[in-house]
């Protein structure tokens, strides 16, 4: 009877440890369960510590799920609608924005790299050499300014490395005969000083592949080419003499 009482409690030790291991190994390599940082407050914090309802996309969730520009945001955060009018995107949150795209500000302010877009022209960007974005859902005057009543979106791009060389490369097919390539590079130039350069090229056949009745021609195809260019400094402070 003792024998046997033994052998249940090793094999219940047993499994235990194997569960934990398990689920342990699973988190670690999933990209889709992460401790998530973010700067909706304009500074670092965990996202369950603050009380804003924001949506954070690390570069490796968004590679998961496939989205590759802003208009592919609506995808994955209940509650925002991006539609376009002629290249002006038209952005609503729970139901708040503005149409108008020509005179008026929008009502989700867009921000890169804490800079302000103002202009609803050229909103749907590709996404390439991302760090992480953040959907905040709700009125955010306060930190993002008057043309968040509905909400904003905040774009975080990769920052040059000023410890070692860095190079990306990724290349994808769609349908609709769509191809794309991004490229992100980073090199130290010193120990203060650093550059990056991200590229993005994409191309493809129209979704209306349909000569017209007045005898006019095919669409021609929908390309697209993006450069950004970074520099990274860190001045050093000589120590007093």
């Amino acid at each position: 009877m003792k024998i046997k009482y033994s052998a249940v409690i090793l094999l219940y030790g047993l499994l235990n440890t194997i569960n934990y291991v398990t689920a342990d190994e699973f988190k670690a390599s999933n990209r889709m369960i992460e401790e998530v940082m973010v700067v909706a407050q304009k500074r670092e914090e965990k996202m369950q510590d603050i009380p804003i309802s924001v949506q954070a996309f690390s570069e490796n969730r968004l590679e998961a799920m496939g989205i590759t520009s802003i208009a592919d945001l609506q995808l994955v955060a209940p509650g925002m609608n991006y539609t376009e009018t002629s290249g002006f995107g038209i952005i609503y949150i729970r139901g708040v924005g503005s149409d108008t795209f020509l005179m008026g500000d929008p009502n989700v302010a867009t921000y890169l790299d804490g800079v302000y877009l103002p202009f609803a022209v050229g909103q749907n960007q590709e996404l390439f050499g991302i760090e992480q974005i953040e959907v905040l859902k709700g009125p955010q005057g306060t930190l993002f300014g008057r043309g968040a009543n509905g909400g904003a979106i905040n774009i975080m791009t990769k920052s040059p490395s000023l410890t070692e060389p860095r190079v990306q490369l990724e290349a994808g097919y769609d349908s609709l005969n769509t191809a794309q390539t991004k490229a992100y590079f980073s090199y130290p130039l010193s120990d203060s000083l650093a550059m990056s350069i991200s590229t993005s090229y994409k191309s493809g056949n129209h979704w209306y592949n349909k000569e017209s009745r007045a005898g006019g021609e095919i669409l021609p195809q929908v390309s697209s080419q993006a450069m950004r260019l970074k520099v990274l400094w860190t001045p050093v402070i000589p120590p007093n003499n």
